[in-house]
């Protein structure tokens, strides 16, 4: 709560400067025309760069839609739902799984295992262990077995 009223303040002070101050000194109006748009654009790429660096944060549909739209539409109010979009609703992906039960397919193997695949490729340092519970009442033992 603390973090989103302090960038509400960012934004909105820049917004009173650039509005009201810059006018009255003409020679800084190309440097600072566009500061609000420069820390729109900034705050974009620290969130996606923290996205990328960090495997296990999964942003949310709508922080995604935020962060396409943020580019062509850099104000206030759009910042600050952003930053509170990223600092509320990012997760971290499901670290555990239920893997196995009686009757499970081949197929369906796959596809349950697929998320723990991918996660496991993103983060190569760290090891990953996958337990099957019930293995033995498995129709894919075969499979299990093979890998």
């Amino acid at each position: 709560m603390v973090m989103q009223q302090l960038w509400t303040s960012i934004p909105c002070m820049t917004e009173v400067y650039e509005f009201n101050i810059l006018p009255l000194n003409s020679d800084d109006e190309d440097v600072a025309s566009h500061l609000l748009t420069k820390l729109m654009d900034e705050l974009c790429k620290h969130i996606n760069s923290r996205l990328s660096a960090t495997p296990l944060l999964q942003r949310s549909p709508e922080l995604y839609k935020l962060l396409e739209d943020s580019y062509s539409d850099p104000r206030t109010k759009k910042s600050v739902q952003v930053f509170y979009e990223f600092i509320s609703h990012t997760n971290v992906k499901p670290l555990f799984y239920s893997l196995l039960h009686p009757g499970i397919t081949e197929i369906q193997l796959k596809q349950l295992m697929h998320p723990t695949v991918t996660l496991a490729k993103q983060l190569p340092s760290a090891e990953s262990v996958v337990f099957f519970g019930e293995v033995n009442t498995s129709s894919c033992l075969v499979r299990l077995k093979k890998c």
